[in-house]
C-alpha cells in the first residue's frame, strides 16, 4: 500500500490491523492542515452506496483549544492541555480521523472526581461561537476565589 492510497475511497479493502469502530459520541484526533491534529466528537455517521463503491461522511462538533479562542481573556483561563466544547460542527471525511482519544471530564463542583494527569486532555467548559468568537461560554468561576480554573495555572501540588 503506497502512502498516496486512500483506504477510505470505498475501492480497496482496509487492513484489519487498521480498524476501529467509530460510533456517535466518540471523541477523536483529527489531521488538520499542515500537519495540526484536531479534536472533536463524532455526531453521525453517513455512508451512501453509490453503485459499487461506499461514500462515508462524519458530523463532528469542535473541540477548541487555547490557541484556537479569539478572545484574550478566555485564552487565560483555558489550560495547554485544556479543550472547551464548541458549538461549531462540519462534516468531514472520515479519512481525517486519526484515532479515538480520551478526553477527561472536569467538573469543579464534584467532590471525587476523576484523577486527571497532568498531561491529559480535559475538558469543563462550552462555548457558543462565530467562527473563533466565543460569543457565551459556560466559565463557571470558583465560588471561593471568583476565579476559572486552569490546570496550568492552579496545579496542585
Amino acid at each position: 500500500m503506497n502512502a498516496d492510497d486512500d483506504i477510505l475511497d470505498g475501492k480497496k479493502k482496509v487492513p484489519d490491523a487498521m480498524m476501529h469502530t467509530f460510533r456517535a459520541g466518540d471523541e477523536v484526533i483529527l489531521q488538520g492542515e499542515n500537519g495540526a491534529m484536531w479534536y472533536g466528537v463524532i455526531e453521525e455517521i453517513r455512508v451512501q452506496h453509490l453503485k459499487t463503491i461506499y461514500k462515508a461522511w462524519v458530523a463532528v462538533q469542535w473541540y477548541y483549544g487555547k490557541w484556537d479562542i479569539a478572545d484574550k481573556s478566555i485564552q487565560n483561563d483555558v489550560g495547554k492541555c485544556e479543550l472547551v466544547l464548541s458549538d461549531h460542527k462540519d462534516i468531514i471525511s472520515p479519512q481525517h480521523i486519526i484515532s479515538p482519544v480520551d478526553v477527561m471530564k472536569f467538573m469543579e463542583g464534584e467532590a471525587y472526581g476523576s484523577l486527571i494527569a497532568s498531561d491529559d486532555v480535559l475538558t469543563q467548559w462550552s462555548m457558543t461561537t462565530i467562527g473563533k468568537q466565543a460569543l457565551e461560554g459556560k466559565f463557571n468561576a470558583c465560588h471561593v476565589c471568583k476565579k476559572a480554573y486552569n490546570p496550568d495555572r492552579d496545579q496542585q501540588n
